[in-house]
């Protein structure tokens, strides 16, 4: 289990620091591109990959998640600035349900009742969170354009979470699996850098203050996804039970990041969710 605590800590971290971008004037579009580059240069620095691996035909998943998480990376920001930290943080982590519902089926693991209704909790959790009265950093802000911004993170992140389980249980190694991760984020940086060269803009004072909060957000970025692949990996712990224990700690912690750090209220109905996460962790490890 050490390894879902370090892949929660991770990714609190990444919404923590999306919470403070907004508020130091950090530029998100350059800032993610950093963080990606850094990312993949440790990941190929602390595990070098052959040629062989990186070629291969199954690696073209790795393509398609990489570019995917580079816009789903900017959408989150942007609903975390605009919405606050909890529905940046329910929109990506709700999409638990869709490599969890698919791994019996594709993966023959596990799924008794117990499980089934520590996930119905967890979901209940998260669904309490998303209503409850949070301030908002911007209220007057569209709730339409918000709703339809989560819409497409849940799915977007449900697929490429299904699809990293995939190339896991395939032909990603324990050999290789930090590797794997530094390629996907190697394409999730040159998908940025392009972005920005269509794009080109005046980054003025922003330029230096981005630069350092990428370094900064790069380190955490890389740590959620290798170590949500180790638990991954680990004996025992089938994707039933690490996806739902990894996204809903994500959900608490970060919400609460969200109430202490930024004061973002949390109300009644954000208490229970908290209540119902703790239940919906207990009965899906059981």
């Amino acid at each position: 289990m050490s390894w879902l605590a370090l892949s929660i800590l991770s990714a609190t971290g990444i919404f923590f620091c999306f919470g403070l971008f907004s508020r130091v004037g950090v530029d998100n579009r350059l800032a993610i591109a950093v963080n990606y580059t850094i990312a993949a240069i440790l990941g190929f620095l602390i595990n070098p990959v052959p040629l062989s691996f990186l070629f291969q035909t199954k690696m073209l998943l790795g393509v398609l998640v990489g570019a995917a998480f580079y816009f789903l990376f900017m959408l989150i920001a942007w609903l975390t600035q605009k919405g606050g930290i909890a529905i940046g943080t329910i929109s990506s982590q709700m999409s638990l349900v869709i490599p969890v519902l698919l791994a019996p089926f594709l993966y023959d693991e596990r799924f008794g009742v117990l499980r089934m209704l520590g996930i119905l909790a967890g979901l209940s959790a998260i669904y309490l969170m998303a209503r409850q009265d949070a301030r908002m950093p911007n209220k007057e802000f569209p709730l339409q354009r918000l709703r339809i911004a989560a819409l497409v993170v849940f799915v977007g992140t449900g697929i490429c979470m299904s699809l990293i389980k995939f190339s896991r249980a395939t032909f990603v190694t324990d050999e290789f699996e930090l590797g794997f991760v530094a390629f996907v984020f190697s394409v999730s940086a040159v998908s940025s850098w392009l972005h920005i060269l269509m794009t080109p803009k005046k980054w003025d004072q922003k330029k230096k203050k981005s630069v350092l909060a990428g370094i900064a957000l790069g380190v955490p970025n890389l740590g959620s996804l290798y170590f949500l692949i180790r638990a991954l990996a680990t004996p025992g712990l089938d994707s039933s039970l690490v996806f739902p224990v990894n996204n809903i700690g994500i959900v608490m912690s970060s919400t609460l990041v969200g109430w202490m750090v930024f004061k973002e209220h949390l109300g009644v109905s954000g208490r229970w969710g908290v209540f119902f996460a703790i239940i919906g962790v207990i009965l899906v490890s059981l």
